[in-house]
């Protein structure tokens, strides 16, 4: 596959991405399958969620990693080159990390079947849903780790409720904000949230280290001194 670099907007281009009106055919332009979408970029440009999500780089990097802290994990991961500004590989990475710290924590988890497991689920979350659904990719990846730590499943009465717990605490978090999209922003409460959710429901305590963000500059949408994480030093 080509390599493009644009780590926001455009991934083929880097020109804006625009919201049309309504969803229409699109054929990629990477992999030229067609999908109906809403997104496409100001030049005609049009990237799948499949083609957007490279995952080779960051699992390599996790499967690999004896990190304890989540916040100095995703730091980590947010810059590697395949990991954009925004998009829909942020769904498998909030829960992809925090599997690796629980497992590097002491929790009881194969990680690369979780991992696996973790990287399917989150592959269908759909880019955009912050906008278009009414909940946050990020509080869904991290409603991912929580169901698989907790062993959840539409049947298990004692495991059900758990992970959309955290769900809702990200959610409430996340929607106290007056703001546009940012993946790195929601990431970050996302993580946060599931340190303490994790201490909470399954005993573990994973680290916590200071979490700004340095890619503001990569954002146009970037609320800058109004984002709790930015940091221009």
């Amino acid at each position: 596959m080509e390599k493009y670099n644009f780590k926001s907007g455009c991934l083929i281009c880097g020109k804006p991405i625009i919201i049309q009106k309504k969803e229409s055919e699109h054929t990629c332009s990477i992999c030229h399958k067609t999908f109906i979408s809403s997104t496409i970029c100001s030049e005609g440009h049009y990237v799948c969620d499949e083609c957007h999500t490279n995952t080779h780089e960051f699992v390599e990097l996790l499967l690999n990693s004896k990190e304890t802290d989540p916040t100095v994990l995703f730091s980590q991961i947010e810059n590697l080159e395949s990991v954009h500004m925004h998009g829909p590989e942020h769904h498998s990475i909030v829960p992809c990390v925090l599997l690796t710290v629980y497992k590097n924590s002491g929790g009881h988890i194969n990680l690369l079947s979780a991992i696996e497991t973790a990287l399917q689920r989150g592959k269908q979350v759909p880019g955009g849903i912050c906008g278009f659904w009414g909940t946050c990719g990020a509080a869904v990846g991290a409603g991912i780790y929580a169901s698989i730590v907790t062993n959840s499943s539409p049947l298990n009465s004692e495991a059900w409720y758990k992970p959309q717990k955290l769900v809702a605490r990200v959610i409430n978090r996340i929607s106290q904000e007056n703001a546009l999209r940012c993946c790195k922003r929601t990431s970050r409460h996302a993580i946060l949230e599931s340190i303490e959710w994790t201490k909470e429901y399954m005993g573990i305590e994973l680290k916590k280290n200071e979490f700004l963000c340095t890619l503001y500059y990569n954002n146009k949408e970037c609320l800058h001194e109004n984002c709790p994480f930015y940091n221009n030093k």
